[in-house]
This record gives C-alpha cells, structure tokens and sequence, in this order.
C-alpha cells in the first residue's frame, strides 16, 4: 500500500513539472516518418511533370517525324510514371511506326491497362490496327512459304489476306496481284486488288504503280467485260444481274452494264436494288442522272422517300431539278398516253365515218337508177290512142301503166333511202397534238 501511494506522488509531481497546456513532444522518429511521406510525394510529383513533359516532347518529334526520338523521350516518360498511359501509348505508337508490331502490342497493353474509361477509344483504334499489321505479316510469311512450296492458290489467296488485313502493306497487295494475274490467270481479281491500293494507300508511289499496273491489265478486262455483257444480254433474272456484276469487275467504267441493273431493278420494283446501282455509279463518278428520266422509271420516282434520297446522293440543287424534270416528263408522257387513246378512238370513228360516208355515196347512184328505171318505165308507155267516139282508147291501159311506173319509182327511191344514209356523215374532229417527251 505504501509502494502504490509513493507510486502516485511521482506521477502526481511529474505532471506538475510540466508548463499549463503544453504536452511531450512528439518523437523524434515519427516527425522524420512524416518529413519522408512528404518528400516522395513530392517526388512522385516531379516524375509526373518529367513524364509530362517528356511527353509533350515525343508528340513533338513524331509531328517532326523524328521517330527514334520520340521512342526514346517515351519510354523515358514510361520510366519515369509507369501508370502514365500516354507514355506507353506514344512508345506503341511509334513502335507501330517502325513495324515493331510485338512490342507495340505490349506497349499498347500497358497503355489500356492505366487508360481512364474515356481514353480508351483511341487506345483500342491503334490496337486493332496493331493486331490487323500482325495479321498481315503473319499471312505474309505463310504466302512465301506456300509459294516455295508450288501452291500458287494457297500463296495467292495468303498475299490477299495479308494486304486486307488492315490495308497498309501495298507490297503484300502487290504480291497478291502478281499471283492471281501470272499463276492463276486472273486479271480481274488483280485490277480488283490494284483499285483498292489507289483507293486505300496513302503512299503516292504505290498508288503510280498500282495505276500503272492497271494500264496495263485494261485492254485484257475490256475483253472480258465486253464478253460478259454479251452474255447478261441473252440471260435473265438472278443469272444476268451475276453476268453483269462480273462485267464490273472487269471494267467498273462499263456504264451499259450499271444501266442494264438500274432497268432489271425498275422492272422487278426493287428500290433498294436502284439505289446501290446509283451508289456504285456515284462512287466512280460515272453517276449520270439522265437515266432515271426514263419511262420505265417514273413509279419508283415517284416514292415518299426518294426525293430525301437524292438530297444525299447528288444534293439538293441537282435533286430538285432532276424531280422537276422528270415531273414534266411525267406530265407530258401523260399527255401523249391520252392523245395517243385519242388518236386510237379517233381511227375508230374515222373507219366508221368512212363506211357511213361509202354507203351514202351509194345513195345517189341508187336515186339515179331509180329515175333512170322511172324513165324507160315512161318510155315504155303505149302511144295514147283516142279512137273513134272512144272506143279503142287507150287512156286507161295507159293511165294505169303510168300509175305503175311512179309506184315502181317510189318505191325504188324508199329503197334507195332505206338502204343508204341520206344525208353525208359528219367526220370526227382530228385530236389535239402533243409534244412527245424529250429522254
């Protein structure tokens, strides 16, 4: 007990010791702690603003074209904060440049992995386009080893996928072309592979020599559109539109063969078969608006949704006038239809006026014999003979023949009046002419 309370009183005099409101002061261990925690925030800090920096500086050389400089600033940046997903995006990026295609893809992974939710469109762009470039050179070295091997098929169809694969490659397009023109005696699948190197390349060079290549592929696809197309003409249904897809293959310019698919389409009421024939036209410029002022055409003009339509296809303006056009085409075939019923009936009336107008040209000649049989009757009359006091007169014989006579006229001239129309037929009025459409 006397232990505890001496216990007490030091404890007691110790807290005396102490000023009014001041307390022990912290360890001397726990103040360094706190001091470190503050440093290498601020560290981090510095490295993130290095980063930064450095990468504004690696878009900066990419922009110069200066790509081992900006690998190098990126990867630094990547170094610095390797949560900084621009940093790798910029070292896949240029990587990608370069045909790294391995390691771009690893850099790209780590780039998505630290990207935030909004950046990752970018991101997954130059990633497919990493994954496409793989594809490509993949496809690439199982068309050399095909090649070695004799299977010039195989090789082919692999130097096309190679090319598709992301549509970078013109070389592996190139491959592709040369195969199927030379191995397997297809020219139109090659001027198909040269097209979309013009189309699809961004290197100028590429695109010369694909248009140089085509020169000299056309006199060959000129044949074998022309011959496709003689064929489509005999053919019909499912088995022409194939003939005439094919004549486009070989030469898209064979304007014939888009207007013979505008007319099958017109003819079966397919409108959205018209359209992509007005598509294609349109993609290569051979679009030409006068065809669908066409007869055959002005039903599928006339649908709610075509004059919107057209808007896209050709604009506004050149809409507008071409509905107009074909409205007063339309109006004017109109009117050639009526006149031309017009002038069916017309004819018609015209046969019978000039029937009617024959038999009362028979009417007269039918009176003239009628008074001409009405004169010999007369003529044929007995002398009169008056006798003596009467007798042996003849008056009556005479009286009573006459009778006959002009009963025999009149009834010749009812005969002649039932028979024929008396008076002349009235000719029917000549219908009014209209101007014929202007196709």
């Amino acid at each position: 007990m006397k232990y505890l309370m001496h216990i007490v009183v030091m404890l007691a005099a110790l807290l005396l010791s102490f000023p009014s409101g001041a307390f022990p002061a912290e360890p001397k261990n726990k103040t360094s702690a706190g001091t470190k925690a503050k440093a290498a925030a601020a560290a981090v800090e510095q490295r993130e603003e290095s980063a930064g920096t450095l990468i504004d500086e690696a878009n900066a050389a990419v922009a110069n074209g200066d790509l081992d400089g900006a690998l190098t600033l990126a990867r630094k940046a990547a170094s610095l904060s390797p949560a900084n997903y621009k940093a790798h995006y910029y070292v896949g990026f240029v990587l990608f440049k370069q045909n790294d295609l391995d390691g771009a893809h690893t850099a790209v992974q780590e780039a998505l992995q630290f990207a935030p939710p909004e950046a990752r469109g970018d991101l997954l762009k130059l990633s497919q386009a990493v994954k496409s470039a793989r594809a490509g050179t993949e496809a690439a070295r199982l068309a050399e080893a095909a090649q070695a091997e004799g299977l010039a098929g195989k090789a082919a169809n692999l130097w096309k996928q190679a090319w598709e694969a992301g549509y970078k490659n013109a070389e592996h397009g190139f491959a592709a072309a040369r195969a199927y023109a030379n191995n397997l005696e297809q020219p139109v699948v090659a001027a198909q592979i040269m097209r979309e190197i013009v189309a699809k390349s961004g290197d100028q060079a590429a695109i010369d020599k694909a248009e140089r290549v085509l020169d000299q592929l056309a006199p060959q696809l000129s044949t074998i559109a022309a011959s496709q197309f003689a064929a489509a003409q005999q053919a019909s249904g499912p088995a022409r539109l194939k003939l005439l897809r094919e004549v486009l293959d070989a030469d898209p310019g064979f304007i014939p063969a888009y207007e013979m698919r505008a007319t099958a389409a017109a003819e079966n009421g397919d409108l959205v078969a018209l359209k992509e024939v007005l598509r294609d036209m349109s993609r290569r410029n051979k679009l030409d608006l006068a065809i669908l002022k066409r007869p055959e055409f002005a039903k599928m003009m006339k649908d709610p949704g075509m004059a919107m339509w057209l808007d896209d296809l050709v604009g506004t303006v050149a809409a507008r006038k071409l509905l107009d056009e074909v409205a007063g085409m339309e109006s004017q075939r109109t009117q050639q239809v009526r006149f031309e019923g017009d002038q069916k009936a017309h004819q018609n009336k015209l046969a019978a006026y000039e029937a009617q107008l024959a038999e009362h040209k028979k009417y007269l000649p039918c009176l003239e014999e009628a008074q001409a049989r009405h004169q010999s009757c007369e003529q044929a009359l007995p002398k009169p003979k008056s006798g003596l006091f009467g007798m042996g007169s003849n008056a009556q014989v005479r009286s009573a023949m006459q009778a006959a006579c002009v009963r025999q006229s009149k009834e010749l001239v009812a005969q002649c009046q039932s028979s024929y129309p008396v008076d002349p037929p009235v000719p029917p009025p000549t219908p009014t002419v209209v101007a014929a459409p202007t196709l």
